[in-house]
């Protein structure tokens, strides 16, 4: 069973396609496909009420919260909103301010902010739309590769329930880098995994902070999330941050913001702070910012089948993507060096949320790391190493021509 999993895990970690049409079809004539794209903008770019741009370019539609992307997916329909969790795993209660989207509904985007009640929706754009053609390219590469393919690299530590129990979420502390990418089709992601298997069924949730070309149009290091519900098969039961319908977003933080630093350092020195727990009430999948008390959003439990009501496996570590025969890419810091987390990508703090609603150390469990060619990358699962980053991985590397066997 366990190989079993790892195999349909190798399989779809890299998937990710967007539900708006945007994949290959008949060819068109140009006026042909630029009607379609016109009409595919305006069915995802939703009425604003202000719009902001950062200073990395980036355009933000403050859209209406009941009027965002996520209510287009049919099981939405007639969703109601949950303006924040209405169960937390019990430490974060006892942390003072309750976590909260109405803490910080106003977001802070060069000097101006979203008027209340409405949140910060990425602009797509025509050249957005033929970037992200070749999300589904990459899905279909990797699909249609064999076992022997290095394109895809993974380095992690994880947990897996006992039988008859299951976990409610997990949380990490990450370090921030970010890697160097041999082309524009490559990405490189330090990840918090919360999934669950049942024969090869397969539902997940990614999140933490990515580079990634195609997915955002420049190599700086930004925020991101994933989710499945069907092993990644169809664009309408998953996909990257709000590309397809689904994720309710309820804080002020877009899924797809900046993360400092924002140049290559690999003394590090940002840290991005994550957890994802469900609801005991409404069985809602939340993603907040622990330390700033940040609710981001939620995966309503409809969008899931196996994943409606628990999760197995817990996974904490980097994944690489690189098609191209020049090797692969930077993991992390671009660099791994045994016990020495000031130079080597970490993700510390790591804990699960059981199914008392409770966090906990991974301590209770096996923890099983993996690394799918240790002459790419290193991983090293260290424990308990003290109050600082309490238990935890360091992992990652420089990538390169060795990975290519």
């Amino acid at each position: 069973m366990v190989m079993l999993r790892r195999k349909i895990w190798l399989s779809i970690v890299v998937v990710s396609i967007i539900s708006a049409g945007v994949e290959g079809r008949t060819l068109l004539s140009k006026e042909e496909e630029d009607e379609e794209i016109e009409q595919q903008l305006k069915a995802l770019n939703k009425p604003a009420l202000k719009t902001i741009k950062t200073e990395h370019g980036d355009i933000f539609d403050c859209v209406d919260i009941y009027k965002q992307p996520a209510f287009d997916h049919p099981l939405l329909k007639n969703h109601t909103i949950q303006m924040e969790p209405s169960s937390f795993p019990e430490e974060l209660k006892r942390q003072g301010t309750p976590l909260s989207s109405s803490n910080f509904m106003k977001m802070k985007l060069r000097g101006t902010s979203c008027p209340r009640g409405t949140v910060p929706i990425p602009r797509i754009q025509k050249e957005d739309l033929i970037r992200l053609k070749s999300l589904s390219q990459r899905k279909e590469a990797y699909f249609n590769s064999n076992n022997d393919d290095s394109s895809t690299q993974i380095a992690d530590c994880n947990i897996q329930a006992h039988p008859n129990k299951s976990f409610s979420g997990g949380s990490a502390l990450f370090s921030v880098y970010n890697p160097i990418l041999t082309s524009k089709d490559d990405y490189s992601a330090t990840t918090l995994w919360v999934q669950n298997f049942n024969d090869e069924q397969y539902n997940s949730i990614e999140v933490g902070w990515t580079v990634d070309p195609v997915l955002y149009g420049d190599s700086i290091t930004r925020l991101y999330t994933r989710w499945t519900a069907d092993s990644g098969r169809r664009a309408r039961t998953g996909c990257y941050n709000i590309l397809c319908p689904g994720f309710v977003q309820v804080g002020p933080y877009p899924v797809s913001q900046v993360l400092l630093p924002i140049i290559h350092d690999p003394h590090g020195g940002s840290v991005l702070d994550v957890v994802v727990f469900k609801d005991i009430k409404t069985k809602n999948w939340w993603f907040a910012r622990p330390e700033s008390k940040t609710a981001i959003g939620y995966w309503p439990a409809s969008l899931f089948n196996i994943m409606k009501d628990e999760a197995h496996r817990i996974a904490w570590g980097g994944q690489t993507y690189s098609p191209k025969d020049d090797g692969g890419v930077e993991m992390g810091s671009g660099l791994f060096l045994s016990k020495q987390e000031l130079k080597t990508c970490f993700a510390a703090k790591l804990q699960f949320v059981d199914e008392t609603n409770h966090y906990m150390n991974p301590s209770p469990y096996k923890v099983e790391t993996y690394t799918s060619n240790p002459n790419c990358y290193g991983l090293e699962y260290r424990g308990y190493t003290g109050p600082a980053l309490e238990f935890d991985v360091l992992f990652g590397g420089p990538g390169g021509l060795k990975c290519r066997k």
